[in-house]
């Protein structure tokens, strides 16, 4: 009866400590905020989206598929985010998702795409860009 008792207490003690907690996790102080909203930094990239357009491409170079693996019919993709600077030259190219066979070609290709650079309230931005690069079987 006694172990009952105790372990009863104990429980609602932890009940009372966890709502407590959830409890002051809802409410802050006045003028607090939960989230910081992110401001960009100037000469960062910014991301497609709002009144940021999608950049049009205006030179693309197709990656070559390695010959080996072409010779065993191996297809994939490699994922590759970039940055497009203010001129429209393709930067900081860097895998995302990767498929090794064909990462050194998808950045190959992808480091040779230019754009036409994208224009935010009269002035060029440089702009982040994701792009998934296809190794289809038969090329």
């Amino acid at each position: 009866m006694r172990r009952a008792i105790l372990l009863l207490g104990i429980l609602g003690a932890i009940a009372v400590s966890a709502t407590s907690l959830l409890a002051q996790q809802r409410t802050r102080p006045y003028g607090e905020r939960s989230i910081a909203p992110e401001q960009p930094t100037k000469g960062a990239p910014l991301r497609v989206g709002g009144d940021v357009r999608q950049p049009r491409k205006t030179k693309n170079v197709n990656p070559i598929c390695p010959d080996s693996a072409r010779r065993v019919g191996v297809h994939g993709a490699v994922t590759v985010e970039f940055t497009i600077d203010t001129g429209g030259k393709v930067t900081d190219a860097r895998i995302v998702r990767s498929m090794p066979p064909f990462d050194d070609a998808a950045l190959t290709a992808v480091k040779q795409w230019q754009y036409e650079p994208t224009v935010l309230h009269g002035t060029a931005i440089p702009v982040l860009l994701t792009a998934v690069v296809r190794f289809p079987s038969r090329l």
